[in-house]
């Protein structure tokens, strides 16, 4: 490098250096963490994605080889029969049972070296090693199969790209997803100390974090969904009972749907919230349809008690069909295989039982509600003939 300015060595040096840590360094470094965080209650196994295999070389030439009569296909006998990896058995002692662990594995290059592959011709017959033979050394795998990176912005905004080792931690069945967080949180809180200071730990996915947010989401879209229920049915029936009994239809349905949820074992996860998401746009229809026909029976002059039950059956029929609709629309996703079957296997179930929690809320919990809080209108109804030839819907008929 050519440097014209002794003021600009370290930031020229400091932009051709590479990086700071080795493949072997980090592979050490994440094995550490990964055994660490194994150690929580949650967590069920973890992977490692990025490790670059190490390899032994061996460079050797043939003639070198051939002098002493030796091919290359011995080399690989000669060290299998040496580098031993099966058990041993085990050796009854009276009582006792020792198990038996062959010390022939490898553990270094220097051992490899060391093994004994003939003889000289000389008198002597001295022994030869391997390391007379061949240039032995370390490596990693070339061409690699895979290569992980993590690009990061130092502190003046310049993005770099450094070699990288993704740790994936997996949360066993059953357990709490918020737990399972503050777990893994609190084991690399403990292994940090045992890391270089300048070691970049960074999350590239925080699935508790996500269902955090998914959870926000849904709390959002339930209370503008009420929000919206309410005022919709109050400036569609023009009255408060009305959207009253509609803003309580829907937390009844959303904590039968929660407690059949939980008796299935479908757990809340992000598929699922998105699912309740979508889901309360349909919650809704099977409530405002009974509740209209509960006022319709009761501006009909029928009693509290006979309105209440006239009128959600009298469209019973068509709802049921509706709900089925709905749902056989979903159910194609348990067609699903693979990978994104598993992601999606929970969606259609939510859905399912979100449809019929709502369709049961309508058949018993409205009717129940709007006996007690639904009254009949004080002024007579327009006939159908009236409406025609009046207001927005006269207006829409010429």
């Amino acid at each position: 490098m050519l440097f014209r300015s002794p003021a600009d060595t370290e930031a020229r040096l400091a932009a051709v250096a590479g990086d700071k840590y080795s493949y072997r360094d980090l592979d050490d470094f994440t094995d550490l963490m990964g055994r660490t965080i194994l150690g929580a209650p949650e967590v069920a196994k973890i992977d490692r994605k990025g490790v670059l295999p190490e390899q032994i070389y061996l460079d050797y030439s043939q003639e070198r080889l051939a002098s002493y009569g030796v091919t290359p296909s011995n080399l690989s006998d000669i060290l299998g029969a040496r580098n031993i990896t099966l058990p041993g058995g085990q050796l009854e002692v009276g009582p006792q049972s020792i198990q038996i662990n062959p010390s022939g594995k490898f553990t270094d290059p220097q051992q490899i070296g060391n093994v004994i592959i003939g003889t000289s011709s000389s008198p002597a017959r001295s022994p030869v090693y391997l390391r007379d033979l061949v240039d032995i050394s370390r490596g990693y795998q070339s061409p690699a199969k895979y290569l992980n990176y993590l690009t990061w912005a130092d502190k003046d905004g310049h993005w770099r790209r450094s070699r990288a080792v993704t740790v994936a931690v997996q949360m066993k069945d059953g357990e709490q997803i918020d737990a399972f967080g503050r777990s893994v949180d609190a084991k690399l809180a403990a292994v940090k100390q045992y890391l270089p200071e300048d070691l970049i730990i960074a999350r590239t996915s925080d699935q508790p974090l996500q269902v955090e947010e998914n959870l926000s989401l849904f709390m959002d879209a339930l209370y503008e969904a009420i929000a919206l229920v309410v005022l919709v049915s109050w400036l569609g029936f023009w009255e408060w009972r009305s959207a009253v009994l509609m803003a309580i239809a829907i937390p009844i349905t959303l904590a039968m749907t929660f407690g059949t949820l939980y008796l299935l074992g479908i757990d809340i996860q992000q598929v699922s919230v998105a699912t309740l998401i979508i889901a309360l746009g349909l919650l809704v229809d099977d409530p405002v349809i009974a509740g209209d026909s509960i006022k319709r029976a009761l501006a009909e002059g029928h009693p509290n008690i006979i309105a209440a039950w006239l009128g959600p059956t009298k469209l019973a029929t068509a709802i049921v069909y509706a709900t089925i609709t709905n749902i056989v629309a979903y159910l194609p996703f348990l067609l699903v295989t693979g990978s994104t079957g598993e992601f999606l296997y929970s969606l259609p179930i939510v859905m399912t039982v979100a449809l019929i929690a709502s369709r049961l809320v309508s058949m018993s919990f409205l009717p129940l509600l709007g006996y007690y809080l639904l009254r009949p209108e004080k002024k007579v109804e327009k006939t159908l003939e009236e409406q025609r030839n009046s207001g927005f819907f006269g207006l829409h008929a010429r």
